[in-house]
């Protein structure tokens, strides 16, 4: 089964959830080695490695690397945080190696989302579990983002404050593709009214327990609908219909304010 684009967001910024089969760690693994690899220091802080070229040679040396670090570790390191291979004697090494299977073009492989090949396999639930979340979270955030943005009808008034820093908060990551709290707060704190303690109390479980958060998707739906009953405080977003939001996203938010 090829992967879905939650599939690929949640290897890429949010290695804990596969962190329990090891073939998808070492996907997780790799695809952030290959982010590392395409993107440098000196580039533009928006740039994407979908759809840039890599030469054929250096990538196919670089993964059979990254085959033999993972084969000969008892852990690997992922975003600065270290995760412990699960049953790393049945692994089998040949799996690893077809982890990717790009196109290619004069020489060089064309890093697309398409070439990821899913090495995974029997059924995952804790996986599947986190992907349904993944989507619930996305779908949230989506109403908010429109809602947040509808000037016309004073739409940043009806959010509520867990919302709000839910909004501010993918800003910050979007633009930086960093997991640093402190930062986010030094840039938003005037924006939103919740401490450190607070906005914890809104992000999914995982991101929680680790106290770091964890991508564009950190805050739960859950969470937030729990925190919004609990402090009195009414939302809009369950009323605001899906198809909307994703069209504003793709038309309006991707483009503009999300660039």
């Amino acid at each position: 089964m090829r992967f879905t684009e939650t599939d690929i967001e949640i290897l890429l910024n949010n290695p804990g959830e596969v962190s329990d089969r090891p073939y998808l760690l070492f996907t997780s693994y790799a695809l952030n080695a290959i982010r590392n690899l395409v993107i440098t220091d000196d580039d533009d802080e928006d740039q994407e490695m979908w759809g840039e070229t890599v030469d054929k040679d250096m990538l196919d040396k670089f993964l059979s690397e990254l085959v033999e670090d993972f084969m000969s570790s008892s852990a690997v390191t992922i975003q600065s945080h270290m995760y412990t291979i699960r049953r790393a004697s049945s692994i089998e090494r040949d799996r690893l190696s077809h982890v990717f299977n790009f196109k290619t073009r004069n020489g060089c492989y064309v890093i697309e989302k398409e070439g990821v090949v899913n090495i995974n396999e029997g059924d995952d639930r804790s996986y599947n579990d986190a992907k349904a979340e993944m989507l619930a979270n996305k779908e949230y955030l989506r109403k908010v983002i429109m809602v947040a943005e509808d000037d016309e009808h004073d739409g940043w008034s009806k959010l509520t404050d867990m919302e709000v820093a839910m909004y501010c908060w993918a800003l910050y990551w979007n633009k930086n593709k960093i997991n640093d709290i402190e930062g986010f707060q030094k840039k938003y704190r005037s924006w939103h009214s919740l401490t450190d303690g607070e906005l914890r109390k809104g992000w999914s479980e995982q991101f929680k327990e680790r106290g770091i958060p964890g991508g564009m998707y950190t805050f739960s739906a859950e969470k937030v609908r729990k925190w919004n009953e609990l402090h009195d405080q009414e939302s809009v977003i369950d009323r605001i219909d899906k198809k909307a939001a994703d069209d504003y996203w793709f038309e309006k938010a991707s483009i503009t304010t999300f660039k």
